[in-house]
């Protein structure tokens, strides 16, 4: 027979369960203690290994700003030495400075100049013929003639002087419509600490114009106004006074 209380619904039956054993709850609690160690232990090494590394990374770039402290660094710039001349078959032939400084902390040795005068609508161009020439030079100096070049010493000045050729025939094959032609000097300077085997280089590229420096006077002009500069007209030799070396947009970015 069943009776209700005050309307409510009796409570559930009671279940006996028996008594827990006390072997399993030693059991369950070190196997729970075990894992939350594991866990801890792989955190650790986690985030020890993380640290490591991070020092690591740090250590590698404090040295990298230390090297870069306490080795050479090169500096390069372009000045004619003489005009540009047109030979009496249309070669055109040049001599010019690159004018060196070192303005890093120790002796840059092995010091080498290399240049070339090449024509070129393309900046990839110069860039392509630029690496090829100066990394020839640098696997010369560091694995063939070590002993090449002069030592430059911190704060030092040196000029190299530089001759480039242009044959008539390309001359004429890259003038414009209005026989002039725009010739570009690019090189490098490669050289070496004293204490590391490896290479070092300096790259340049300059664009050779001229400048009716006689015009501007009499005009009152600023004869390396960037607006007076022009290409060299063919057959048109071209006075020291009058040549100009611009550094080209590319070609100038390298320094290692």
């Amino acid at each position: 027979m069943k009776f209700i209380i005050s309307g409510r619904k009796p409570p559930p039956p009671y279940i006996f369960r028996g008594k827990s054993d006390p072997e399993k709850r030693k059991l369950d609690h070190f196997n729970r203690w075990m894992l939350g160690a594991t866990i801890f232990g792989v955190i650790v090494v986690a985030a020890s290994t993380a640290a490591t590394m991070w020092m690591g990374f740090i250590m590698r770039e404090q040295l990298n700003v230390m090297a870069a402290q306490q080795r050479p660094w090169v500096a390069a710039e372009l000045i004619p030495r003489w005009g540009l001349q047109f030979d009496e078959v249309g070669n055109v032939k040049m001599l010019f400075d690159v004018r060196t400084k070192n303005v890093g902390s120790a002796a840059a040795v092995s010091v080498y100049v290399i240049s070339e005068m090449i024509f070129s609508a393309d900046f990839q161009d110069i860039e392509a013929i630029q690496e090829k020439l100066c990394d020839r030079s640098a696997y010369e100096i560091s694995g063939i003639t070590r002993t090449l070049g002069g030592t430059l010493f911190p704060n030092e000045e040196r000029t190299w002087l530089q001759s480039a050729t242009l044959r008539a025939a390309e001359a004429t094959a890259h003038k414009s419509t209005d026989e002039s032609i725009a010739p570009i000097v690019v090189g490098c300077v490669v050289y070496r600490f004293y204490v590391v085997a490896q290479s070092r280089q300096t790259r340049f590229a300059y664009s050779v114009k001229r400048v009716d420096s006689d015009a501007a006077k009499r005009f009152g002009l600023d004869p390396d106004a960037e607006y007076l500069l022009e290409d060299i007209q063919v057959g048109q030799s071209v006075r020291r006074e009058d040549l100009r070396f611009i550094k080209s947009v590319t070609g100038n970015g390298y320094a290692d």
